[in-house]
């Protein structure tokens, strides 16, 4: 093969290649040249990672994290948002409508709540028991007649940039009955603190914020199962107050189904009393909700 025919060939692939690259496809133009529409398709990979960053999952509980941002307040020193999220872990039976539906969940400001484990820990857990971890036989027989109380409650708090969860840590001598002593769930530079806790509690956060917490939510047995914001102030003194309402929510606390020819259904109605929402106020903006 001379040399004017590899020139040749080397030329022809160059014709080729530059056809190709300025061609239009025949499903994105129409007979005038002009584009109907510049959809262009991605690949499933690049599909999948979009969908992921819009709709994150959460790898604890598997369920996909929806939120909407509905307003944000701005002040000197805080960021408060406003957002609707939604719970993909399915509707329970005797679920009932928050104020923004069957689901959906008002997500405004910090808070704390608790899982309580048995009874309160005000009621026992905290108060010193020198048969903690006895192997008494009357002392099993309380535990087993709810009349004991060996396991701590679980505290979950969040405030506007973190969340965490603690314990408080049984007294271990009488001198320290009825202390408040966290023991956080993990390490946090956050700073929880109570004397009471049917009185609430005071967070301080990493950058020196102080959040109140002292509006109680109890459950319909009387027992205080959360508490809500009432009131934050900044290192330099800015400071934000809300208010609250409180209401009562009806709802059928149990469900008896029985295998006969005609299914039966049983309830009672209980009643929750917490904190709804009433007006929120700041300085120079007002937010209410309905």
């Amino acid at each position: 093969m001379n040399n004017k025919t590899i020139i040749l060939i080397i030329a022809l692939l160059t014709c080729v290649g530059s056809v190709y690259s300025q061609g239009t496809s025949p499903a994105l133009a129409d007979t005038e040249g002009k584009y109907k529409y510049n959809y262009v398709p991605v690949s499933p990979v690049s599909e999948e990672l979009m969908k992921h960053i819009m709709c994150p999952v959460n790898y604890n509980t598997g369920k996909v994290e929806l939120s909407i941002p509905i307003y944000e307040i701005r002040t000197r020193d805080f960021t408060l948002p406003l957002r609707l999220q939604y719970d993909s872990g399915g509707i329970k039976v005797s679920a009932g409508n928050g104020v923004a539906g069957l689901g959906w969940n008002v997500d405004f400001g910090p808070t704390v709540t608790r899982s309580i484990q048995g009874n309160p820990d005000e009621e026992g857990y905290l108060i010193y028991n020198p048969d903690f971890g006895s192997w008494d036989t009357s002392y099993m027989h309380k535990m087993t007649e709810g009349m004991a109380h060996e396991q701590p409650d679980v505290f979950f708090y969040s405030t506007f940039d973190a969340q965490g969860n603690f314990v408080f840590r049984r007294p271990e001598k009488s001198s320290e009955s009825g202390s408040h002593i966290p023991v956080y769930l993990p390490l946090t530079s956050d700073k929880v603190e109570t004397s009471d806790i049917r009185s609430g509690f005071q967070v301080t956060d990493g950058s020196g914020n102080i959040y109140r917490f002292k509006e109680a939510e109890y459950s319909n047995t009387g027992k205080i199962t959360g508490w809500k914001l009432t009131d934050v102030t900044s290192l330099k003194q800015d400071r934000l107050s809300f208010s609250y309402v409180t209401q009562k929510l009806t709802y059928a606390d149990s469900y008896d189904y029985y295998a006969v020819e005609d299914m039966g259904e049983s309830y009672r109605n209980g009643y929750w009393q917490g904190s709804g929402w009433k007006t929120e106020v700041f300085p120079d903006e007002r937010v209410c909700f309905a």
